[in-house]
């Protein structure tokens, strides 16, 4: 779980927002993350509790665009929304909200303007209404928002002086329009 943590959270925090979607589904198929995803007739929740924060987001994301297709599509949704941030004796605890997961899903949503709130019964939970998130979804700038993508890799511009790219001497220009063209190539082929 450790190893998909440190992944995920690199992935999500470098703008590769496609690959970490990827990840996190492999990582489901070998029996990692296996809670969190979760569905009821009353209550869908995503749990991500146990999660880096670049993993909680990118579950986060996938779930948002998986809940939206369906209300898009005019199919019905449950009663409640729930995400799961702090679990056990923590989640009673006053400073729940604290808690680094927490703390960034809810901002997270909260950028997005989503009408969550927490638990009154539970502060390790964030929660939305049928009604709020239908109407919230609904949205078409949402789509631009949770989109998975993936963005371009820095091109390192400090570089000063000259260096060899394949054999030859090149100078700062030429390295950046080469990087260029190697991640633009890389990026396309995954």
């Amino acid at each position: 779980m450790a190893f998909y943590n440190v992944l995920l959270d690199t992935l999500w925090w470098f703008g590769q927002k496609a690959r970490a979607a990827k990840v996190l589904e492999e990582a489901r198929k070998r029996g990692v993350f296996l809670e969190v995803f979760r569905q009821t007739k009353l209550v869908w929740s995503l749990d991500v509790h146990r999660m880096s924060v670049g993993a909680a987001l990118t579950s986060l994301s996938v779930w948002l665009i998986d809940i939206q297709r369906l209300v898009l599509d005019e199919e019905d949704i449950p009663q409640l929304a729930s995400i799961v941030t702090v679990q056990g004796e923590s989640a009673q605890k006053k400073d729940a909200r604290g808690f680094p997961i927490s703390k960034a899903v809810y901002s997270f949503l909260k950028d997005l303007a989503a009408p969550v709130s927490y638990a009154a019964w539970n502060k390790g939970r964030i929660i939305c209404h049928q009604i709020q998130l239908k109407r919230w979804l609904s949205k078409s700038f949402l789509d631009e928002a949770i989109a998975l993508v993936n963005s371009l890799l820095p091109i390192p511009s400090a570089m000063i002086g000259s260096t060899y790219v394949e054999g030859k001497e090149v100078g700062n220009e030429e390295i950046k329009s080469k990087a260029k063209e190697i991640t633009r190539t890389e990026l396309t082929s995954v």
